[in-house]
């Protein structure tokens, strides 16, 4: 069934994230799909609990929200969503910008992809070259 995750869930995710970073020590970290605001995690901005967890090792952060909205009427939403890319870093981030990529227009995106041969598939010509390869024989 459709269920937000309990706190003892995101907060074990969290901890997990945390570790991770721990054992690694990268000097930037760069995140997606983070809540902010979120219903299903309690409201919380995850960017703001993870520096928590990783407190004094990182002392510099960009945020960017790539989607807010009141309400989302599903079943493991049923409330507000907030989502946001995040930057996390040991040395000082001076300037930071999101760029929208352009959005593919509606007709182009209802159109299947078909190859050549006229199924559906990859069409980027390396592609075939990686299928036409991929069945050669070593020499």
């Amino acid at each position: 069934p459709d269920i937000s995750p309990t706190a003892t869930a995101v907060n074990q995710t969290l901890a997990g994230v945390a570790k991770i970073i721990a054992e690694e020590q990268p000097d930037i970290i760069l995140l997606q799909e983070l809540d902010d605001g979120t219903k299903r995690t309690g409201h919380d901005n995850q960017v703001s609990k993870l520096l928590e967890l990783i407190s004094g090792q990182y002392t510099c952060r960009a945020e960017a929200v790539y989607w807010k909205a009141a309400y989302i009427p599903m079943p493991k939403v049923m409330g507000s969503v907030g989502l946001k890319l995040g930057t996390i870093s040991r040395f000082p981030i001076t300037s930071a910008v999101r760029y929208q990529l352009p959005i593919m227009p509606k007709k182009l995106a209802d159109t299947p992809i078909r190859s050549e041969t006229g199924d559906s598939g990859n069409p980027h010509p390396a592609a075939k070259r990686r299928r036409a390869s991929s069945h050669e024989h070593p020499s």
